[in-house]
C-alpha cells in the first residue's frame, strides 16, 4: 500500500556479515540519524512522507548499499492495525514486535509523536491529501468531519470540492497542511479510541 502508511524497512545487522567502509551494519545504519532507530537489536528505517522504496533509496543514496530487509505496514488511523509486508516467510514474533515498538515510538506512541509524523508526512509527500482524508474519515467525529469539510471548501480554488482525489495545488498546500493540524489539537474533536487515550495525551 505504501502511502499513506507508515512504511518501515527492518534490518538485523547481527544476521550480515555486509560491511562497508570497514564499519559494520549496525554503524552504519546509526548514521541516518532521525530515520533510524534502534529496537532490541534491529534497526529500523522509515521516511515520512513515502513509501518503503523511498525509505530505502535515501539509505542507499547515503552509505552507497543496503541489504534486503523488512518491510513492515502501520495502518496508523487505525491504531492496531500493523502488519507484514513482504514476500516470504514472515518474521518471528520478537522481530515483528520490534518494528511495532519503533512504529509506536515513530509515529503513533503519544499526541506529539503524532502531530509530528503526520504533519511532516504531509509536507514531504507529493499527495498531503491522502494522509488528510485518512485522518478525516477515521479519526474525527462526523461533526468535526463537517466542519473540516465546510473550512477546506473555502480553502480550495474555483470549484474545486473536498475528495479524496483532490490535487493539493503547492500554493495551497502549506494552509492545507495547517488547517488539518488544528484538528489535532482539539481532543473533544477526535473518536472516542483516540481522545479516551489518556496515555496517547499524556505530556
Amino acid at each position: 500500500m505504501c502511502e499513506p502508511a507508515h512504511s518501515i524497512v527492518q534490518y538485523d545487522p547481527t544476521d550480515s556479515d555486509d560491511h562497508f567502509g570497514g564499519m559494520d551494519m549496525g554503524s552504519i545504519l546509526s548514521k541516518l540519524g532521525s530515520f533510524s532507530k534502534k529496537v532490541g537489536r534491529w534497526f529500523h528505517i522509515s521516511k515520512m512522507g513515502a513509501g518503503h522504496s523511498l525509505a530505502t533509496q535515501f539509505g542507499r543514496q547515503q552509505l552507497l548499499y543496503l541489504p534486503e530487509g523488512n518491510k513492515y505496514e502501520g495502518f496508523w488511523w487505525n491504531k492496531g492495525d500493523f502488519h507484514f509486508d513482504g514476500w516470504g516467510d514472515k518474521p518471528d514474533v520478537e522481530t515483528t514486535q520490534a518494528a511495532e515498538e519503533y512504529h509506536k515510538r515513530s509515529c503513533i506512541g503519544s499526541i506529539q509523536l503524532f502531530r509530528r509524523f503526520l504533519e511532516e508526512s504531509m509536507k514531504q509527500s507529493e499527495r498531503p491529501n491522502k494522509y488528510a482524508a485518512r485522518f478525516v474519515e477515521h479519526i474525527l467525529l462526523s461533526k468535526a468531519k463537517d466542519m473540516f469539510v465546510t473550512k477546506v471548501n473555502r480553502l480550495l480554488p474555483g470549484r474545486l470540492k473536498w475528495g479524496h482525489n483532490v490535487v493539493i495545488a503547492e500554493g495551497t498546500k502549506e494552509r492545507f497542511i495547517k488547517l488539518v493540524m488544528g484538528f489535532t489539537r482539539k481532543r473533544g474533536l477526535l473518536v472516542p479510541e483516540w481522545s479516551q487515550d489518556d496515555t496517547f495525551w499524556k505530556v
